[in-house]
């Protein structure tokens, strides 16, 4: 126990800093550079936080997605240039996906940085490069402003990674504690739209015959969330939502027009270039959210017709960097949905909105009559018997288009995608999910491919006794890489895996699982994983031509 006016070490010092500005779980895989603080951490006689995994990827990620459930940042520790090189790329997917994370990743000792690969300026440009900063802790009267600038990193201008390297002498070292700050330190609040730009917005979209609302980026809160369906319904106007953002606008919203991105609605893609007034509330035009209908090829949204284009979010200049717009501004998502409350509603914009929402409606219905083995009737089983599940996630791949075209959200439930296209992304993020909310039921679906890449952390969720239920469609092949091949060479190459019985795999770490053999094996399946405890798995076998239950 720490008493009054005796010095801290550095280790001491940061874990504190960790405890007091945030409440969540800290995920870690442990190794030389941060075992110090892992031991300080624990050694409070305080009830445990630490959340051991068996890959930093897949800690990253958990750590990721537990910030985004929180609205502040998920902390993640690994050790040393292995560890840290290691979580790339669910670096530079909490990045792409707005999932706020601090990684404080162990160093050597400050006189050795450099003296060999990965030490030191080499180790933290190499961060940096992928997550956009990354600062350096050469000593241990350093940590608090470094932490500082870390954690704000990871939540402003947009929230997605802070770096804090720590070399290893820095735990060791000591320092006379300082009082204790009140409040949110040391997080920086985001701002509001400013006064001028506010008149601005309302004058021009009080002029617009088809406004259009794209809204996405991680910084809505439930409350904003809330605000923005009431204000859209009021004014009649219809809202897009960014690739997978879209649990921020209810799909039963009647302002609710669909999804952009990769499977948009190509119907809707055509009818987004009659719009004359576009705002993008924290949403970025970016290449994955500017596919053309039935192609991978980005920035092809709004490349026709004329209308104003306004960018409202925490870093609006990042809305230059794939297209010119007429106005960019600084704003936080309750700045937004106060702007709309100053509009006045026009009579023309409701029926643009029922239009767009028809569109919606007619992409998403599913026909009364399906054949054996249709995934959609899984879609259809999952919206009736799971409407109270914390979360649904995904990963990568074919399978993830069935949840994201017909899976029903609504706040606070949360839909986790990676914008990034990283497979191997549903298992952590369900955890992650679990372990901030241990009282909830999480949903994962995944392909076998994307599954296997993480399917270890498997293990993670039964030590944690994770409620989360992962529904696996195995094929064994990477199914959407195989059918882009067929549209373009006229065949699939390298693309057939070896089979996985993934519920033995699953039986093996300790964990309930079942192979389905019929969508009410299914369905009856569904209802016992979501009243045991813990995690389970639910695995669907897919034939070569997409039916289930079918080999």
């Amino acid at each position: 126990m720490q008493r009054e006016g005796q010095e801290l070490t550095g280790a001491k010092l940061l874990a504190d800093l960790i405890r007091r500005a945030t409440a969540g779980p800290i995920f870690h895989v442990p190794g030389e550079g941060v075992l110090e603080l892992i031991d300080a951490l624990e050694g409070d006689g305080k009830a445990s936080r630490l959340v051991t995994c068996r890959h930093e990827n897949a800690a990253v990620t958990m750590a990721g997605v537990s910030g985004a459930m929180r609205g502040a940042p998920g902390i993640c520790l690994v050790g040393r240039a292995p560890g840290a090189l290691n979580a790339a790329l669910a670096l530079h997917s909490c990045r792409t996906d707005e999932t706020p994370v601090l990684l404080v990743v162990g160093d050597c000792i400050a006189h050795d940085a450099g003296r060999d690969l990965m030490l030191g300026d080499e180790l933290v440009a190499t961060l940096r490069a992928i997550t956009g900063h990354a600062v350096y802790c050469p000593a241990a009267d350093r940590i608090e402003e470094t932490f500082a600038a870390a954690l704000n990193a990871a939540m402003l201008p947009r929230m997605g990674v802070g770096v804090l390297v720590v070399s290893d002498n820095a735990w060791h070292e000591t320092v006379a504690p300082r009082p204790a700050r009140s409040g949110n330190w040391p997080l920086i609040a985001p701002p509001d739209i400013p006064a001028a730009d506010v008149d601005r917005l309302v004058e021009r979209m009080q002029r617009a015959a088809k406004p259009v609302v794209i809204v996405g980026g991680g910084a809505w809160s439930n409350a904003d969330a809330s605000g923005l369906r009431a204000a859209l319904e009021r004014l009649g106007v219809p809202a897009v939502s960014a690739y997978r953002f879209n649990d921020i606008l209810a799909d039963d919203s009647p302002a609710s027009a669909g999804e952009i991105g990769i499977g948009a609605d190509p119907q809707l893609m055509t009818a987004l270039d009659e719009a004359d007034f576009v705002l993008l509330a924290g949403a970025r035009l970016s290449e994955i959210n500017t596919f053309a209908p039935g192609s991978f090829q980005g920035f092809r949204l709004f490349n026709s017709g004329e209308r104003f284009l306004a960018a409202v979010s925490t870093d609006p200049a990042d809305a230059f960097s794939a297209c010119p717009v007429d106005l960019a501004t600084r704003g936080r998502p309750a700045s937004v949905v106060a702007l709309l409350d100053r509009v006045a509603p026009r009579a023309e914009w409701a029926e643009w909105q029922a239009r767009l929402r028809r569109l919606r409606e007619e992409y998403t219905k599913i026909p009364d009559a399906l054949e054996r083995g249709d995934s959609r009737a899984i879609a259809q089983v999952v919206n009736a018997l799971a409407p109270a599940a914390a979360a649904f996630t995904v990963g990568a791949g074919r399978y993830a288009h069935l949840p994201q075209r017909y899976l029903m959200t609504a706040r606070p439930q949360r839909y986790f995608g990676p914008k990034s296209g990283a497979m191997g992304y549903g298992l952590p993020a369900a955890i992650g999910v679990a372990m901030t909310d241990p009282n909830a039921r999480v949903l994962c679906f995944a392909g076998d491919g994307c599954f296997a890449m993480s399917g270890f952390e498997l293990a993670t969720a039964r030590l944690y006794d994770a409620n989360v239920t992962c529904i696996i469609f195995n094929d064994s092949r990477f199914t959407a890489i195989a059918a882009n091949q067929q549209r373009h060479f006229g065949r699939a190459v390298g693309t057939d895996l070896a089979p996985i019985d993934f519920a033995a795999l699953a039986a093996s770490m300790g964990v309930p699982a079942r192979r389905v053999e019929s969508l009410e094996d299914f369905a009856e399946t569904l209802r016992r994983s979501a009243a045991t405890p813990g995690p389970f798995v639910i695995e669907v076998p897919v034939s070569g031509d997409g039916r289930c239950f079918a080999r």
